[in-house]
């Protein structure tokens, strides 16, 4: 218990977890200098996270001789108890415990020891003792930090449920804490690698001429960036730790000395809308915002844009709503939304029944953004237009392309039928053709 981190136990779903921190709270309050700074105890510290435990153990037994006596040395054998749980050695560990009880009556830690020999009991084979245990603690100790775990707890065991002890609990998110580290140390290992290559460059450019600096700015486009990468995977698995604005950070900073403004305008959008204004990396951004405002508005600009465009259709305004289609296309013709924004202006033209700049809307889709992911729909959507004004030879071609070329889509209104009603479809549209050839073929 002596070395979990218990600082981000409110993140915890587990009021008694939550509660946790106010015992890590006196723990470093209070913890004399004469065990914070001791040698035994700081390697004590390190074996834990390496999981070597016996190693724990006799730094431990060691460090006990810096405070004597105390509530501290009543602490740190129990965590010398802990340490033995963790080793599944619950016998050994119920003597440490039963021994605190013993030397230490009036310790302000006996609810942590009481809980404890009540897991290492469950643990070890003896639940109806470790029940007992639990319902002793509860009686005795009602307001205790532990008692609102003890009495679930409880209840689990009578229900026959594997009860969550608290240790495994806070376990549980160490471990998950060791992930975001890891991953963390991966994203800042990767961005000082990006920095040094891109250092190297500049120097390279400077001493020699010839150094093709296209190169340099080549590296700012790189869509496998692993800093990029890294970091996104970051904020997707860990959105609420501790470390999103400094993996926000790491990201913009790499991407703006690559010379890439509009992405780290990008990144610092999305920044400034999950963390805190008084946040320290935000902050410190601050000057590097004012250079990249003006990207900054332009971004903003094409999104209020595009959403005005979206609510007027909506509305039934679609004049409207291909006036601020054209506008944006007009003004953003390099916006990464183009292809979206030509998307659904053929929609709005559509439903307005004008068929043909529905079509010519979607062929610019097909033509220019064949890696954006409306190619597929685009394409799609343009056997429909043709349909709707009896190309039947027309439609029927781009629906075979399309059939060939995609022969699983779930974008459709059919949904995961989608890939039968396209053949009925095509059939029908086969069909057709057949009868306007014999009803146009001339007599013998």
């Amino acid at each position: 218990m002596l070395f979990v981190d218990t600082s981000y136990a409110a993140q915890i779903s587990s009021d008694a977890c939550r509660d946790l921190t106010k015992i890590q709270q006196y723990v470093a309050g209070n913890m004399p200098e004469s065990l914070w700074y001791n040698e035994h105890f700081i390697r004590a510290g390190k074996h834990d996270q390496n999981k070597q435990y016996e190693k724990e153990i006799a730094e431990l037994q060691l460090a006990l001789q810096a405070v004597p006596n105390s509530d501290y040395a009543g602490l740190v054998e129990m965590t010398i108890g802990d340490t033995y749980s963790a080793m599944k050695e619950y016998d050994n560990a119920l003597t440490v415990y039963r021994k605190i009880l013993q030397k230490y009556p009036n310790s302000v830690f006996l609810d942590a020891v009481h809980y404890n020999i009540a897991t290492a009991l469950y643990k070890g084979g003896n639940s109806s003792e470790a029940e007992k245990v639990l319902e002793d603690l509860i009686s005795k100790s009602p307001n205790s930090t532990f008692t609102s775990c003890a009495k679930q707890n409880v209840q689990d065991i009578k229900k026959k449920i594997s009860p969550v002890f608290l240790t495994d609990a806070l376990q549980d998110h160490v471990d998950q804490l060791e992930g975001e580290v890891k991953l963390y140390e991966k994203i800042v290992q990767a961005a000082d690698q990006s920095l040094k290559g891109f250092e190297k460059d500049i120097n390279a450019s400077i001493q020699d001429k010839e150094f093709p600096l296209k190169k340099i700015f080549n590296r700012a486009a790189d869509k496998d960036s692993p800093v990029f990468n890294l970091g996104e995977k970051f904020l997707e698995e860990y959105p609420d730790s501790d470390l999103v604005a400094s993996v926000y950070y790491s990201m913009i900073i790499d991407y703006y000395s690559l010379l890439n403004i509009k992405k780290s305008a990008e990144i610092y959008r999305r920044m400034k809308k999950v963390v805190p204004k008084d946040n320290p990396y935000l902050i410190e951004l601050q000057p590097l915002a004012e250079e990249i405002r003006p990207v900054l508005e332009l971004i903003k600009d094409a999104d209020t844009i595009f959403n005005d465009a979206q609510v007027q259709s909506q509305e039934g305004n679609y004049i409207a709503a291909i006036t601020s289609a054209e506008h944006f296309l007009s003004k953003f013709s390099e916006h990464d939304r183009v292809p979206e924004m030509l998307l659904f202006l053929g929609k709005v033209y559509f439903s307005m029944k004008k068929y043909n700049q529905a079509r010519m809307a979607y062929e610019k889709i097909t033509e220019y953004y064949s890696d954006a992911s409306e190619y597929e729909e685009a394409r799609w959507n343009i056997g429909r237009c043709y349909a709707a004004i009896n190309e039947w030879q027309l439609a029927t071609q781009n629906l075979e392309f399309f059939l060939e070329a995609h022969p699983k889509n779930s974008y459709t209104e059919e949904g995961e039928h989608s890939q039968k009603v396209g053949q009925t479809t095509l059939a029908a549209l086969r069909e057709k053709i057949c009868s306007l050839s014999m009803f146009h073929r001339p007599a013998l």
